[in-house]
Formats: structure tokens, sequence, C-alpha cells
């Protein structure tokens, strides 16, 4: 074999990023949480710019953010490929179980962004009823891509409209409408809720184990109740063999005078003889 094609370099293996952990999923998705309307802004005539740069500039203070958890370096690419990972993932489980009749637990990363989703669910039947289609999106990532696509448009409109009416004679801009305030008062909601539901379930833990402890508590006394029933059993049964010992006892005796009294008998006639 000719071996002077074979070099000493060592092989060189591409060694793939570890996942992100739950603290890293957690963080990210409190961060978003946070930041839902800065991250997800519109992009108007006045605020293209600033919504873009404000988006990459989260981004960036994520991966920083992510990289101090010291378990690997995370990237911008990263973090946003991680977003999208989150809605594809999560958001099918979490409007999947709020059509469930009994809620399934969520990880905390999923019950964090469970308290912005009924703002996309709500949006989304409110712009279905004014189109007036009955089309439902059935896939939960389509549906916030159909959210976020009516919001940029609805805000692109409103500054073509805005920039219109500048050069219309004798007309008046319509006052702006501030959502921001709509939006905190429902994010706080959201998040009041989920801290109901989060008391309700440790109650309901309390009171299952308030169960679990009752049920031991019943086997013990089910135990103890065995016990004595064992006992008892114990105590017949040697009642019943003490009167069967008594019953042989009695008949033996009773055999032996009879045939003491035979024998006396028998003696007295060959006296007599």
């Amino acid at each position: 074999m000719n071996q002077e094609n074979y070099t000493d370099e060592p092989i060189k293996k591409s060694r793939r990023k570890p996942n992100f952990t739950g603290p890293e999923r957690l963080h990210l998705a409190r961060s978003y949480v946070e930041n839902i309307e800065e991250y997800n802004r519109g992009f108007t005539a006045s605020t293209r710019g600033d919504a873009k740069h404000g988006r990459q500039r989260l981004l960036e203070k994520w991966a920083n953010e992510l990289t101090a958890f010291g378990v690997v370096e995370r990237t911008t690419i990263e973090v946003e490929q991680k977003l999208r990972l989150f809605f594809r993932d999560y958001m099918k489980k979490i409007i999947g179980n709020s059509k469930r009749p009994h809620k399934r637990p969520l990880s905390p990363a999923a019950e964090l962004l469970s308290t912005v989703i009924p703002q996309v669910n709500h949006n989304s039947e409110e712009a279905t009823a004014i189109s007036g289609t009955s089309n439902s999106i059935s896939d939960p990532q389509t549906e916030y891509a159909d959210f976020l696509l009516k919001q940029h448009r609805a805000a692109t409109t409103s500054s073509d409209s805005i920039d219109n009416s500048y050069n219309a004679a004798n007309s008046s801009i319509p006052p702006a409408v501030d959502f921001t305030m709509h939006i905190e008062d429902t994010t706080s909601l959201q998040r009041a809720l989920l801290a109901q539901q989060l008391e309700n379930a440790r109650a309901d833990h309390a009171l299952k184990l308030v169960a679990i402890e009752n049920a031991r508590i019943e086997q013990k006394l089910k135990m103890v109740e065995l016990e004595k029933r064992k006992l008892e059993l114990q105590r017949i049964q040697q009642e019943h063999d003490r009167l069967i010992n008594f019953s042989t006892n009695f008949i033996n005796n009773g055999n032996n005078n009879n045939n003491s009294n035979d024998s006396m008998y028998v003696k007295g006639n060959i006296s007599d003889d």
C-alpha cells in the first residue's frame, strides 16, 4: 500500500454547541415577554430604522446576558433562531392546552409565553370579525406570523394615511391612539391570572398531599384491624383446641371407668362360684 498520501495531521471534528439550558430558556422567554412591544413593533416611515435597530439591540443584549450564564457564548443569530423555535414548539402546546377542559402543566418558559398568547388570539379574532372571513388559522406559528403581518400592514397604512392627510387641504390629523397602555394593562392582567393559576396549582398540590396522608393513615388503621382479627382467630383456634382436648380426655376417662366396672363385675362372679 502507498502511504505517502496519508498525513499526520489530526482530523478536526466539528463540535456542536450545547442546547439552551432551562435557566437560559426561562430568561429568554421572560426577556421577550417584557419587551414584546419593542421587539414586534411595526415598521412605519418614521420608526422603520428605530424598530429595526431596537430589535437588533435587544438581540445583542440578550445574547450577552445568556453568555453570562457560563454555558457557552451565544450569538444574536442563535437567540433569534431560539425565539422562532419558541413559537414553533411552545405556541402549538399553549394554544392546544387552552382548548383542553383540563389544563396540562406547562414548562416555566411556556407559562411566561402563554401570558402574551391571548393577545395574539384576541387580535386575530378581531381581524377576522372586521374582514368578515370565517377561515380559521389552525397552525399557531402561522397564526402568530399572520398577526405580525397585519400589525405591520396596519402601521404602514396608518403612516401613509397621515402623510396623505398633510397634502390634502382642510384636513385634520386624527389623534393617535396609545396602544401601549392597553398592552401593558393586558400584560399585567395576564400576569395576575398566571399568578392565580400558580396559586391554585399549589393549593391543589397541598390538597393532594393531605389526601395521600389520609390514605396512609387509613391503610395503617386497616393493618391494625387486620392484626386484631388475626389475634382473634388465634384465640378462637386455641379455644377450639382446648375443647377438643377436653372432649378427648372426657371420653378416655369414661372408657377407663367402664373397663374397671366390667373387671369388678367379672371378679364378683368368680368369687360367687
